[in-house]
């Protein structure tokens, strides 16, 4: 007699490290274009951050005209943006780096798409204004720990200059997939913003600062730059705009299969224009 119940058999994040979380998405089992919450990779710096109170208040500050509070429910009232949009981690696909290179060893999983809906970060600097010093303007999180190279207390910071956080698509997101944003990955508030590597979609938003000068903070002078020269620090310069990449989905790699016919699938994917065709 056959037992015709089946376990159901599905694909689970894979850990790289539990303190900070770090879980990257099994990109070669994921069917269609949209990354449910539950497999989308998480990439932390530190531990999550601890909330003391369920009232959450979002200031914008600095060069600005008018400072201003925002609650959440002004938030939830605004006018709306939905974007569907990619989210890689600079680092996706590092482990594959040769020669090695030091920082979170990510396969192919680093890297997720879905649907947000939020607020265009335009719409909330239109009730402050800018002045006309204004350069750039910085994102705080809500999380914060040690780094490596020091032993000082760091929140996750990082900038963007005006022109791209005035970009339509420039969100204060609280929806992802049409439910609340998960708690790992941002909620209440969470900046997004497309086309750009993810490490500038700074989550757990705490305040937003404009400022006049170059954001020095570490998260962008130190990690997350591109040093084109071996020896020493010379020509540095940020990362910022998603690479054309792609990723073989099937088969996997070094996969035994019996001789026949197969379809190779996979995805592609860039920060800068569409992909119009893939190759041969």
């Amino acid at each position: 007699m056959s037992n015709s119940h089946q376990p159901e058999v599905r694909p689970y994040l894979m850990t790289k490290t539990l303190v900070p979380e770090n879980q990257e998405t099994p990109i070669h089992f994921i069917n269609g274009d949209i990354v449910t919450n539950r497999l989308f990779f998480r990439r932390n710096h530190f531990p999550y951050p601890p909330f003391a109170s369920s009232f959450y208040f979002l200031p914008i500050e600095g060069l600005v005209h008018k400072p201003k509070v925002f609650s959440l429910q002004q938030i939830y009232s605004l006018p709306s943006k939905t974007i569907k949009l990619v989210l890689e981690c600079s680092g996706d696909k590092r482990e594959l780096f040769n020669p090695k290179v030091y920082g979170e060893q990510w396969g192919k999983g680093a890297i997720s798409q879905g649907i947000w809906k939020g607020v265009a970060l335009r719409s909330l600097l239109a009730y402050t204004g800018l002045l006309d010093t204004a350069k750039e303007i910085v994102f705080e999180g809500h999380d914060y720990g040690e780094r490596p190279d020091s032993n000082q207390l760091y929140r996750f910071s990082r900038s963007l200059p005006i022109e791209k956080a005035l970009d339509p698509d420039t969100i204060i997101a609280y929806e992802y997939n049409n439910q609340p944003i998960p708690f790992k990955h941002g909620f209440p508030l969470r900046l997004i913003v497309p086309g750009w590597y993810a490490m500038a979609s700074v989550k757990w938003v705490k305040k937003i600062i404009v400022i006049d000068k170059e954001f020095k903070g570490p998260f962008q002078s130190v990690d997350y730059v591109y040093y084109p020269n071996k020896g020493n620090d010379s020509g540095k310069f940020p990362v910022t705009t998603i690479n054309v990449n792609s990723t073989i989905k099937y088969p996997l790699n070094r996969k035994l299969l019996h001789s026949g016919v197969y379809e190779i699938t996979g995805i592609a994917w860039t920060g800068n224009g569409h992909i119009a065709k893939g190759g041969n």
